[in-house]
């Protein structure tokens, strides 16, 4: 069964209402869902952060090829 609740805020308050989900990337209601069972919802990373990270798993990647191939013929040339 779903109620309402009516609350009461001020200018600025409202403004911070509306700032924080959409930093967050979701709508208010979720939001305040999150709030409520103790969740704090992130920031929505943004768009460098993210293709530094695909950066880094694409590296990793590499590497743990590298290193299974280093494993099964045991040779490593450091050269």
């Amino acid at each position: 069964m779903t109620r309402q609740k009516k609350i009461r805020l001020s200018e600025t308050g409202l403004i911070k209402l509306n700032a924080l989900p959409k930093e967050s990337g979701r709508s208010i209601k979720p939001y305040l869902r999150s709030l409520i069972n103790k969740i704090v919802p992130y920031n929505k990373p943004n768009l460098e952060y993210l293709e530094i990270l695909s950066e880094l798993r694409l590296i990793c990647s590499n590497m743990n090829q590298i290193a299974l191939i280093a494993n099964k013929s045991s040779y490593i040339d450091y050269k």
